[in-house]
């Protein structure tokens, strides 16, 4: 199992947190915001890739004990802005 999950983390780290915009057409998905809504290729709020109601709920309990292992993590917020 432990093999399984640096496999699993790693993909994810490659194919979504650290992908080059140059290697993928595909946008980065590095929040929450940005990993249930398509915001650069899609301007409808009707595109969303995470549907559950309670995905954000989710996950935010998920990456919190993640978080708490890490008690010196250094964070980066991120504030998406829309210009018309």
């Amino acid at each position: 199992p432990e093999k399984a999950v640096e496999g699993g983390a790693k993909w994810i780290a490659e194919n979504y947190i650290h992908r080059s915009e140059s290697s993928s057409r595909e946008p980065d998905q590095d929040t929450l915001y940005k990993m249930k809504w398509n915001v650069e290729n899609f301007a409808s709020p009707w595109h969303q890739y995470a549907t559950d109601i309670a995905w954000a709920y989710k996950q935010v309990g998920r990456i919190k004990n993640i978080l708490d292992n890490i008690p010196n993590a250094k964070l980066q917020f991120e504030i998406p802005r829309f210009v018309k």
